[in-house]
């Protein structure tokens, strides 16, 4: 575990060193879109969310789900 880190500060010393490095604070749910699950999830929270969907998507889960 230490030579992981003690590799990755080392990664961070020369890239800061090559080029700027920025970090955003991010606050909320990520989702993993790079596997089928992740994306499978952003897709239904992002349909639920969306005042225009919403309704139709609830009645297509249940349809779905009721089979």
């Amino acid at each position: 575990m230490e030579l992981e880190l003690a590799l990755e500060e080392r990664k961070e010393q020369e890239l800061s060193t090559k080029q700027n490095i920025y970090a955003y604070i991010f606050e909320g749910r990520r989702y993993d879109i790079g596997n089928k699950l992740g994306f499978l999830e952003a897709t239904v929270e992002f349909a639920l969310k969306r005042e225009d969907l919403k309704d139709e998507f609830i009645s297509f889960l249940e349809s779905i789900i009721s089979k």
